[in-house]
């Protein structure tokens, strides 16, 4: 991919307020990524905020380019739900307005990449978790967002290209590459085993509710080994929802964490874990904590989603196991040779600089300069919004 001049200006557009502190992955990736941009030294026009907010800056963007003014690319973060439903309300009030947005940028000559974040309202769990009203009303405005990329976007960013066979149909005619999540900090050194390592403290933070978060593998593989203590990490409501479907054996603790009180989780666990029982719509996805675990300078534990046991072999961050035995197996060969330990904190260390928040901004700028050098100069008359 060529060098980018990391100086110019692009359109930053999200449906929905940005805001430090985020306490999931689609509250914590539009900051990070805005920050990101802002911190290679783009001058960022942002459209963002409630529905309100992005029509004033929809208005500003439309008297910027009718005066002159360029962008080397609009980049879009997408919501989990459809724009025209991410007010507090949830009623389409605006419906039309963000597909504006980016079919302006488009029309001005501008590239136009979107990070496409789910596709969860076409698998099973989302016709069993919503009422039949809701599901045709939300149905309705996913494929209204979809239609908007069809016709507006140059480039898909995906959160893994295993994302692909489950995109909505007509098939996207424009590029598309995994943009995963990043990093905001990269460990000082690496970490070492703990000294007289005689039990391995495990992590796992994340969803606990079946069937996409299905914990009866984790607990299975917990109950297999006395040489592990399991800490799961998740949000309390959900723990109150679910915990009737599980029986904890003596290794394994609930705990309820978020932001930075997780720290201290980190702090303590010599590894993660994401062992849970396969999934369809998990099989393509990138959890941010498979990338935080790479913040906190551990490796990751993987079973059961194929996307991240992928990652980690291919960046040497973890393991992958397929089974309970397995990770019995891995658990007790950690132990009796801390070394292999000490060798995977070097590795998740050497791994961390390759993902970090400021590269994925940069390989979206990269994208985006040669979508607009293999498409040439544009006019911009016609220009529609």
């Amino acid at each position: 991919m060529e060098q980018v001049d990391l100086s110019g200006s692009c359109v930053f557009h999200h449906p929905y307020p940005v805001a430090p502190g985020g306490d999931s992955g689609s509250r914590v990736r539009p900051y990070e990524m805005l920050a990101a941009f802002r911190s290679l030294g783009y001058e960022v026009f942002e459209v963002t905020g409630t529905a309100a907010q992005r029509r004033a800056r929809l208005e500003a963007l439309r008297r910027e380019l009718a005066h002159g003014r360029s962008f080397d690319f609009a980049y879009s973060e997408s919501h989990t739900l459809p724009p025209a439903l991410t007010e507090p309300h949830h009623l389409p009030t605006a419906p039309f307005l963000d597909a504006r947005v980016l079919r302006l940028a488009h029309a001005s000559g501008i590239p136009v990449g979107v990070f496409y974040r789910d596709v969860h309202w076409r698998f099973p769990h989302f016709r069993e978790h919503y009422s039949l009203a809701k599901r045709l009303a939300s149905l309705v405005f996913y494929r209204l967002e979809w239609r908007t990329y069809l016709s507006a976007a140059d480039h898909l960013f995906l959160p893994s290209l295993g994302m692909r066979d489950a995109l909505p149909s007509p098939a996207f005619e424009g590029g598309m590459s995994a943009l995963p999540p990043g990093i905001d900090a990269v460990p000082e050194a690496p970490r070492r085993a703990r000294p007289g390592l005689a039990e391995l403290r495990l992590l796992y933070v994340g969803g606990v509710a079946p069937p996409v978060y299905d914990l009866g593998p984790l607990l299975e593989a917990a109950r297999l080994t006395q040489s592990a203590s399991v800490t799961v990490c998740c949000r309390e409501a959900e723990w109150r929802a679910v915990r009737h479907r599980y029986s904890l054996p003596g290794n394994v603790r609930v705990v309820h964490a978020s932001g930075p009180e997780l720290a201290s989780h980190y702090a303590e666990a010599d590894a993660t874990l994401l062992f849970l029982a396969s999934d369809p719509y998990r099989g393509f996805a990138m959890p941010v904590k498979l990338f935080e675990t790479i913040q906190h300078g551990l490796p990751m534990i993987v079973s059961g989603s194929p996307e991240a046991a992928r990652f980690v072999r291919a960046e040497h961050t973890g393991w992958a196991v397929d089974s309970p035995a397995e990770f019995r197996a891995l658990v007790d060969g950690l132990i009796a040779d801390p070394a292999r330990l000490d060798e995977a904190y070097r590795q998740v260390h050497a791994a961390a600089p390759r993902h970090t928040w400021r590269v994925r901004a940069a390989e979206v700028a990269a994208t985006l300069t040669e979508v607009r050098a293999r498409r040439g100069p544009r006019s911009l008359e016609g220009r529609t919004g």
